[in-house]
């Protein structure tokens, strides 16, 4: 696999854990810059910077069962709704 340090890392959680898979991928890549939270009980997804600090949500009443986002190289954001897959390309940074 080719992948460059620039590369997005998509991490899907059962919902059991996640916040502890977090913060290890925090601390083992401290240069990620970006962080995305699939917050299914307000119906959205989370854009963060590393420190935590507030970027950008995407809102949708579609992300009634929120299960795990992904990012692509392309900035297009994948979000899994129940059995459905979402996509959107995120506006530039």
């Amino acid at each position: 696999m080719n992948a460059s340090p620039a590369s997005p890392i998509g991490v899907f959680d059962s919902g059991v854990g996640g916040l502890s898979v977090l913060r290890e991928i925090r601390r083992e890549l401290p240069h990620e810059s970006v962080l995305y939270l699939a917050d299914s009980g307000n119906k959205r997804i989370v854009v963060a910077c590393s420190d935590g600090s507030f970027r950008r949500q995407y809102v949708s009443n579609a992300f009634t069962d929120l299960r795990a986002v992904a990012v692509d190289a392309n900035s297009t954001i994948y979000a899994m709704v129940g059995d459905a897959l979402l996509s959107s390309t995120q506006p530039p940074r």
